[in-house]
């Protein structure tokens, strides 16, 4: 060691003469004489236990948050695909029965028929909000600017809340994390 050079700082448990494990850290300074050579180690012990303790149980909170969130993701990926298939089925058969009496059907009928294919939109938007919501931890956040009026109505909408009126005062605008559509928050 020369002057200048620093030593590492040591961290290990102890046991003491009560028996009860701790954890330290050493840190330790030479003194150097003119001729650059080590003539005293100063050293300073420091207990570290409590800060150890919650530097380990933050890490396996964070492992365990880890596994829940890939968890979290397989089972919304798993979902998304299993809940894809029956509503694309379900959008083909409408297709074809809207094809099938175009000439016929009364304009109730179309009126429901194409209220089925914009429900089934947006059933697809929501299976893909799923992905969206459950790939969280490995995405980066963005901001963005949404008409919560437009958006409020959206949902009354998917919700088949026919009847109900929204009245702002002013045109209602908020920011909000892009974490799903709005639509999908319900």
């Amino acid at each position: 060691m020369k002057p200048g050079d620093r030593f590492p700082k040591f961290t290990y448990p102890i046991v003491t003469a009560s028996g009860e494990e701790k954890w330290v850290q050493v840190f330790l300074e030479g003194k150097f004489d003119i001729g650059n050579q080590m003539t005293e180690l100063f050293g300073v012990v420091m207990d570290i236990s409590d800060n150890y303790k919650r530097t380990i149980a933050i890490q396996k909170l964070n492992t365990e948050l880890t596994r829940s969130n890939a968890e979290l993701e397989r089972f919304a990926y798993v979902a998304s695909h299993d809940l894809k298939a029956p509503l694309r089925a379900i959008k083909n058969l409408s297709s074809w029965i809207e094809e099938d009496i175009e000439e016929i059907a009364s304009d109730d009928t179309k009126s429901h028929l194409s209220l089925l294919g914009s429900r089934i939109e947006r059933m697809e938007g929501m299976l893909e909000g799923l992905l969206q919501y459950a790939r969280v931890s490995t995405r980066s956040f963005e901001t963005t600017t949404l008409n919560l009026e437009k958006e409020l109505d959206d949902i009354w909408s998917l919700l088949g809340l026919i009847n109900i009126s929204i009245s702002l005062s002013t045109l209602m605008w908020t920011r909000y994390l892009c974490l799903t559509p709005p639509s999908c928050w319900f």
